[in-house]
C-alpha cells in the first residue's frame, strides 16, 4: 500500500474509490464550436449585450454623454447645411454686384465656421469622454468575472476554446468601443439627415433627384454587403494572431534568464518570425479583402459628385428652367448641387464606414464569446456552490449512488491518465494532523491538491469542504509562489491590502512582519525597499531568485496564520536548515500541514504519509 501512519489516531484513510478528471463543459464546447463570426444576426446579439452593460440605465453618465454627442452631431449638419447654402447666396451677390449683400455674407460664413469649429471641437472632446466611459465600464466588467472565483485559471488553463483572454480584455475592447464612440452618432444621424435633404432635392428638383440617390445606394449596399461579411471573419483572426505573437513575446520576457542558460536565442527567433509570418499572410490576406471593398467605397464616393450632376442636368435639359435667367439658374445649380451632394454625402458616409464596421463586428464577436464564456462559468459556479468550502475531505459514493455519467477526458488539454483512478482511496484530513504526499515526479501529488481546492472537479465521488480560504481557513502555497506588483507590505499582506484598501496597520503588525521577514533570513529585502511601504518600480518576480520567493510565500504565509497550510513542495528551493527553521514556525503557528516533498527531513513535522505510486496503487 506505501501507507506510513505516525500517529494515525487522528487522521483516517479508508479503502473507496477516488478519480479525477479535468474537461471543458460539452454545452460550453458546442456552443462555441458553431459560432461563425460574420455580420450576422450573432453579431447584433452579441453588440446588445455589451451595449447593456455601456448603457446600464437612461440617467447613467455614459448614456448623457451619448446623448450629447447625438446632440452636437445634430448642430453640426444644422450648421453645415447653412454654411452649404452660402455659396449660391454668394452666386447671388456677385451677380448683381450687390456689395452689401457680399459683406453681410462674409460675415455670416466666418460666424458659421467659427461655430462649425466649435461644434467640431466639442464633439470630439465629449466622443473621447464616451470612449474612457464605456471601455472603462465594459473592462471591468469583464474583469470582475474574469477574476470571479478562479475562471481565470480555467480560461487560461483547462479551456481551449478561448484563445487569449488578455488580447480580448486589453486590445479588442479598447477598439470596439474607440470605433463604436466614433461612428455610431453619425449613424444615427444619417437616417434623419436623409429625410431632410430627400425632402429639400424634392422641392428644388422634383422626385428625379432623391430616387436617383436611393437607387445608387441601394446598389452601392448589396456590394458592398457582399465584400464586408468574409472581413469580418479576417478581422477576428488577425485578432486572435496578434495575440499569439504578444503572448510569444511575453513568454519568452517572462521566462529569459531560463532561456538564456539554454542559449534559446536562435529558436527562440525561429519561432517568434513563425507567429509574425502566420500574422503577415493573414494581414496580407485581409488587405487583399479590403482591397475590393475600397474600390467599391471609392468608386461609390467619387461617382456621388458625377451623380449630382447628372440629376440636374434632366430638369435643366428638359426645358423645366428656361424661364429663369443665367444668374439664377447657377443658383439653381449651386443649391440643388449641394443638396444633392449632402443626401449622396450621408449615404456614403454609411457605405464608407464598412471597413470600421466589419473591424468593430470583428471585436465584437471576440469580446462576446468572451463575455458568454465568463456568463457562463460564473452561472456554473454558482449552481456548484455549497454553503461550506475549505479543508477538505474527499470520499466516493457507492456504485449504486452515482448517476452513470462517466465523462470522456481524454481530450482536455490538461488530462492527467496518471489520475484516472486510485481505487480504494478516502481521505479525511482532520484538524492537528499532519499529512505529507509523497510519491515520483509527475505521479498525480499536485494535481490531487488540485483537486482538493477545486481546481480539476473530480468524475466520481465528491468533496466536502467546511473551511474557508484565507485567514482562520486553508491557505496554499504552491511551487512557485504568485508576485504581484506593489509595495513589500502588499506581497505579504496580499488580500488584506487589497479587501481593505483603507485598514491600517499597527505597530505590531509591522514588527511581526519584520520578525518573520527577518526568520526567512529576507531582512535584505527591507533594506532593499527601505520600508514595507515604500512604492517599487520593479517586477517582483524579476529580482527574486526562487528561494527567495518561497521564503517570501511563508512570511506571506505566516502574517495569515490560517488554520490549514496546503504546501506544495513549498520549500524545494531553500536550504535544508533553513526548511526546518520555517516547519518549526508553522507548527509554532498551531497550523495543521498538508503537504507534498521529496525530502526525507519533512516527514518528521508530520502524523502521517500518503505515498502515490501511479497504476491506481498508493
Amino acid at each position: 500500500m506505501g501507507l506510513n501512519a505516525f500517529e494515525p489516531d487522528n487522521c483516517n484513510i479508508k479503502p473507496r474509490h477516488l478519480s479525477y478528471y479535468t474537461i471543458s463543459s460539452p454545452s460550453v464546447i458546442s456552443l462555441f464550436s458553431h459560432c461563425s463570426f460574420g455580420f450576422n444576426l450573432t453579431f447584433f446579439k452579441r453588440f446588445y449585450r455589451q451595449m447593456q452593460i455601456v448603457f446600464p440605465r437612461l440617467c447613467s453618465i455614459s448614456t448623457l454623454l451619448f446623448f450629447s454627442i447625438l446632440i452636437l452631431v445634430l448642430c453640426e449638419q444644422a450648421v453645415g447645411y447653412f454654411i452649404g447654402l452660402v455659396p449660391s447666396q454668394y452666386y447671388m451677390a456677385l451677380g448683381k454686384k450687390d456689395f452689401d449683400q457680399f459683406m453681410y455674407l462674409t460675415l455670416k460664413a466666418l460666424a458659421l465656421v467659427l461655430t462649425m469649429a466649435l461644434i467640431l471641437a466639442l464633439k470630439k472632446y465629449v466622443w473621447m469622454l464616451f470612449y474612457i466611459k464605456s471601455r472603462k465600464m465594459l473592462t471591468d466588467y469583464l474583469q470582475q468575472l474574469y477574476l470571479a472565483d478562479i475562471n481565470y485559471y480555467k480560461l487560461n488553463v483547462l479551456d481551449n476554446e478561448i484563445d487569449n483572454v488578455d488580447q480580448r480584455i486589453a486590445k479588442d475592447v479598447d477598439k470596439m468601443c474607440l470605433i463604436f464612440g466614433e461612428i455610431i452618432p453619425d449613424l444615427l444621424i444619417s437616417p434623419f439627415n436623409i429625410i431632410f435633404y430627400s425632402v429639400q432635392c424634392w422641392l428644388v428638383i422634383g422626385w428625379i433627384g432623391p430616387i436617383s440617390v436611393y437607387i445608387f445606394f441601394i446598389i452601392s449596399t448589396v456590394i458592398n454587403n457582399f465584400l464586408m461579411s468574409p472581413i469580418v471573419r479576417l478581422a477576428a483572426q488577425q485578432e486572435q494572431l496578434e495575440g499569439d505573437f504578444r503572448f510569444k513575446h511575453m513568454q519568452l520576457r517572462l521566462n529569459s534568464e531560463s532561456a538564456a542558460f539554454y542559449r534559446c536565442g536562435l529558436t527562440e527567433n525561429s519561432k517568434l518570425s513563425e507567429k509574425f509570418n502566420f500574422l503577415l499572410q493573414m494581414q496580407k490576406k485581409l488587405n487583399g479583402r479590403q482591397f475590393f471593398l475600397s474600390i467599391s467605397i471609392f468608386s461609390a464616393s467619387y461617382f456621388g459628385s458625377v451623380l449630382s450632376y447628372l440629376v440636374v442636368a434632366f430638369p435643366i435639359f428638359g426645358g423645366v428652367y428656361d424661364h429663369l435667367d443665367q444668374t439664377e439658374i447657377s443658383v439653381l445649380i449651386s443649391k440643388a448641387s449641394f443638396l444633392i451632394l449632402s443626401l449622396i454625402f450621408n449615404f456614403t458616409r454609411i457605405i464608407n464606414m464598412a471597413p470600421q464596421v466589419s473591424e468593430m463586428a470583428g471585436c465584437t464577436h471576440r469580446v462576446g464569446q468572451l463575455l458568454e464564456k465568463l456568463q457562463f462559468l460564473v452561472a456554473e459556479e454558482k449552481a456548484e456552490r455549497g454553503d461550506d468550502e475549505g479543508i477538505v475531505i474527499i470520499i466516493n459514493e457507492d456504485d449504486d449512488d452515482d448517476d452513470g455519467s462517466d465523462k470522456d477526458v481524454s481530450s482536455s488539454p490538461t488530462y492527467n491518465p496518471t489520475l484516472s483512478s486510485t481505487p480504494g482511496l478516502h481521505l479525511e484530513f482532520n484538524l492537528g494532523c499532519n499529512v505529507i504526499i509523497t510519491g515520483d515526479s509527475g505521479i498525480g501529488k499536485t494535481s490531487l491538491l488540485r483537486t482538493m481546492d477545486g481546481l480539476w472537479p473530480l468524475c466520481h465521488g465528491k468533496i466536502q469542504r467546511f473551511m474557508s480560504h484565507g485567514r482562520d481557513g486553508v491557505f496554499y502555497l504552491p511551487q512557485k509562489p504568485y508576485l504581484t506588483n506593489g509595495t513589500l507590505r502588499q506581497q505579504v499582506c496580499i488580500h488584506v491590502c487589497i479587501v481593505f484598501p483603507d485598514l491600517t496597520c499597527s505597530m505590531d503588525d509591522d514588527r511581526e512582519i519584520v520578525k518573520n521577514l527577518q526568520l526567512a533570513g529576507l531582512e535584505e529585502l527591507l533594506e532593499r525597499t527601505g520600508s514595507l511601504d515604500a512604492r517599487v518600480d520593479w517586477h517582483w518576480e524579476d529580482i527574486l531568485s526562487p528561494g527567495e520567493a518561497q521564503r517570501l510565500a511563508f512570511v506571506r504565509l505566516f502574517y495569515h496564520r490560517p488554520s490549514v497550510a496546503i504546501l506544495d513542495e513549498a520549500t524545494s528551493q531553500v536550504t535544508e536548515s533553513l526548511e526546518v527553521c520555517l516547519y518549526e514556525n508553522c507548527r509554532r503557528l498551531n497550523m495543521t500541514l498538508i503537504s507534498i516533498g521529496h525530502r526525507t527531513t519533512l516527514t518528521r513535522f508530520h502524523d502521517l504519509e500518503l505515498r502515490l505510486q501511479g497504476n491506481g496503487i498508493w
